[in-house]
This record gives C-alpha cells, structure tokens and sequence, in this order.
C-alpha cells in the first residue's frame, strides 16, 4: 500500500513577503545608523575656538573641553606655529559656546594617573560672548608643579 504525497500548504503571496522583507531590513539599518549618530550629536552644529600652548604633552584628537565638570568641546586638530607653539582646534558645541566668555580661562591639567584634560573656567558670565574662531592662551597645569609649590608654602 502506497501513501500519496503529502502536499506542501502554499504560502500567499510569498514573493511579495520575501522582497518586502529583504527591502525593509535596509531601511530599518540605516535608521538605526542614523539615530545613532543623531543621539551622539553628530548633526550639531559647532563653533570653532583654538588655544595656543608652549606644548601639547597628552594633549590628542578627542580631548574634551569641560566646563564645571560637564563636556562642552573635544579636541579635533593641532598644529605648530611659526612661532613653535602648538594651536591646539576644538569644537564646541553651538547650545554649549554660551558658557564660554571673553574672560574665560583655558587651562590644560595632567594629573598622575589618566589623561589630561582642558578646562575652562568663566569668571563672569555677563562678559561678551566669545566669537567664533576665537584664539586664547592655553595655562598649563600639572601634579608635579601643584606638589612644588606645596612644598615651598
């Protein structure tokens, strides 16, 4: 006694299915993609500033620019001067550039352990505005020089 074949259910529209399938897991990549950079700030808009220092000794791309604790900038560029210095390029983020004013200060500090960070410190927050591409001087500071003149008071 033989069986008769067993017969497969046909699927509706399979073809349709499939290609919509195939055409929305391109579309749902790139929009991950896309909120991604989106949720990192990627598509901000910035405003220029470069500090002038004697050197840039642990200073690199992605240093980050901190304004009472909080990240406002990073590094993305350096480069010498005629005159020896290093022009240290950051970017700043346009709805941060607000904290930073014609009396702010730039210093850069490295501490014993992990990497050295510039911080900015803005005395008066009624001064003007500082104006795109603006170029300040870069104070450096260190735990070695914070240990001398410990040791000298």
């Amino acid at each position: 006694m033989e069986q008769a074949p067993v017969r497969q259910p046909r699927i509706r529209h399979l073809g349709f299915k499939v290609g919509l399938v195939l055409l929305l897991i391109p579309v749902l990549i790139v929009s991950l993609l896309l909120y991604t950079l989106h949720s990192r700030g990627v598509f901000e808009r910035t405003q220029t500033l470069y500090l002038l220092s004697r050197d840039a000794e642990g200073v690199s791309d992605g240093t980050p620019l901190m304004f009472s604790g909080f990240p406002v900038g990073q590094v993305v560029g350096m480069q010498l001067t005629d005159q020896g210095e290093v022009r240290i390029e950051l970017h700043v983020k346009e709805k941060n550039a607000r904290w930073l004013r014609n009396s702010s200060e730039f210093t850069i500090e490295r501490p014993w352990f992990g990497a050295a960070r510039i911080r900015v410190t803005s005395p008066n927050l009624q001064d003007a505005a500082l104006p795109p591409d603006a170029e300040r001087k870069l104070v450096s500071r260190d735990a070695t020089q914070e240990q001398i003149g410990r040791a000298h008071v």
